[in-house]
């Protein structure tokens, strides 16, 4: 999903009851992140202009 701020959308999915699997990490095209919802389902985060 695309966000504007990787470590803000991890920090709010992590506030909801959520647990961060990885980052934010950066990549050639911008930052990525990842999560696992309280049933364990991964979703992934991106913000690909390299902000936030």
């Amino acid at each position: 999903m695309q966000v504007d701020d990787v470590e803000a959308g991890l920090a709010k999915a992590e506030s909801l009851g959520a647990t961060r699997v990885m980052g934010p990490m950066d990549i050639p095209t911008g930052k990525i992140g990842l999560f696992a919802d309280p049933e364990g389902h991964v979703i992934g985060l991106m913000n690909m202009n390299g902000a936030g």
